[in-house]
């Protein structure tokens, strides 16, 4: 469902790929796993980013930062959740918080 919203999304039809991907968090829900869950919203983050509707996005990442402590500490999905908050602080010009961001993320990183 996901490589398909993307291609909606890629051709232009927005309405369409989140149709999709609220089917797919539809059914990462039921699974209750947490990084299938991640990765459904961050996907769905891009889609509000390039909509610029950052309210959503944002309103997504807080549901990403309950989800993130489940994961393991080494799992290559949290470096993703904190590109995506630093996109996320970029496109509501925040760029003093995106660079701390991506820099608490690089700390984390030296010490894993």
């Amino acid at each position: 469902m996901l490589l398909i919203a993307l291609l909606q999304r890629l051709y232009g039809d927005y309405r369409e790929s989140l149709i999709l991907k609220q089917g797919a968090l539809d059914i990462a829900i039921e699974l209750a796993e947490p990084a299938f869950l991640i990765n459904v919203y961050l996907s769905i983050i891009r889609l509000e980013l390039s909509l610029e509707r950052n309210k959503q996005a944002a309103e997504k990442m807080q549901s990403i930062d309950i989800l993130i402590n489940q994961l393991p500490k080494n799992s290559h999905l949290i470096s993703r959740v904190y590109l995506w908050k630093a996109r996320l602080f970029f496109a509501q010009e925040s760029y003093l918080q995106a660079s701390y961001i991506i820099d608490e993320a690089l700390k984390k990183r030296k010490y894993e």
